[in-house]
């Protein structure tokens, strides 16, 4: 084999590799229900609120300008609208066991110190046994970047009424970019 045909063989290798190491592993895709499952919550609030027809008020406000907007989102619309929030999802499969659960009359809390978890703290705010508000923290910090954001979601009659998404970002050589993002739902 001449040294040309070995390099391509080895560079043809050498992308097999890779490409074999970026397959996705089955197991990280596969569906856990270890925690309070807002994903689930989200996928029920996106068809139910798109079904009847539910208005939402969203205003950013982002470094000192503010902007707003009314609309009818379809089901397409409110699934973009949540995709953020998914981001405080503590069923992934990495977080299994790096939870404290802390039960109170009203409240169901759940804390990680670990710092490799970027959700701190997840609180759930039960009435008459029904859900009334979550609030949940999230912080990031890597080389690059430090990230923080703090979610509070309002139900009434098991329907979202109220989001809020406060956060901070802080790029490396930028300044810091402060944000809140929240929207008031309103259904007929």
């Amino acid at each position: 084999m001449s040294y040309s045909n070995m390099k391509y063989t080895l560079i043809i290798l050498a992308l097999l590799l890779i490409g074999s190491a970026c397959k996705e592993n089955k197991q990280s895709i596969r569906e856990i229900h270890v925690y309070f499952d807002l994903d689930s919550l989200l996928d029920e609030q996106v068809y139910t609120l798109a079904d009847r027809g539910a208005t939402l008020n969203k205003i950013v406000k982002m470094n000192g300008e503010t902007e707003s907007r009314s609309m009818e989102p379809d089901t397409t619309v409110w699934k973009e609208e949540f995709s953020v929030i998914r981001d405080f999802n503590l069923n992934r499969p990495f977080y299994v066991g790096l939870f404290q659960e802390h039960k109170e009359e009203n409240i169901i809390s759940y804390q990680s110190s670990d710092e490799d978890v970027a959700v701190k703290k997840f609180d759930m705010f039960y009435e008459d046994g029904e859900l009334m508000r979550i609030e949940s923290l999230l912080q990031e910090s890597k080389y690059i970047y430090s990230n923080e954001r703090k979610l509070t979601l309002e139900f009434q009659d098991g329907l979202l009424k109220f989001y809020q998404l406060d956060g901070e970002q802080k790029m490396i050589l930028q300044d810091k970019e402060d944000y809140v993002v929240s929207g008031s739902i309103s259904v007929q």
